[in-house]
């Protein structure tokens, strides 16, 4: 069988990450879901792509134009305030109206 290494959110906003041994990418995201994680990525044990960029979720949980524009003037707004970006995309993930955009916001955090 395969394994998996996936990167997730757990319900306070964190970022997991691991590893799975799994037959498909299907189970893979079956046992994140039994976890109370949202899954963020999953790549294959020797493939380089994510796994996730070509799934259907992704193309109907696209954020949209004006969400994005929200995010970044409200980033923007957080910095000129004096915070540290860290501090201001954990504030804003909290955010209960960021939808979609969490998992971008997730990404940004880690990397």
């Amino acid at each position: 069988m395969p394994s998996f290494r996936y990167r997730a959110m757990d319900a306070g906003g964190k970022l997991v990450s691991g590893a799975i041994v799994a037959g498909s990418e299907r189970e893979v995201a079956d046992r994140i879901d039994q976890l109370g994680l949202v899954l963020i990525d999953k790549v294959a044990v020797g493939d380089s792509k994510p796994a996730s960029s070509l799934s259907l979720s992704s193309l109907f949980n696209k954020p949209k134009a004006e969400d994005v524009t929200v995010f970044t003037r409200d980033l923007a707004l957080l910095l000129r305030a004096g915070a540290r970006i860290n501090d201001g995309l954990e504030l804003m993930a909290g955010d209960r109206d960021i939808g979609s955009l969490r998992p971008v916001i997730a990404d940004i955090r880690s990397r």
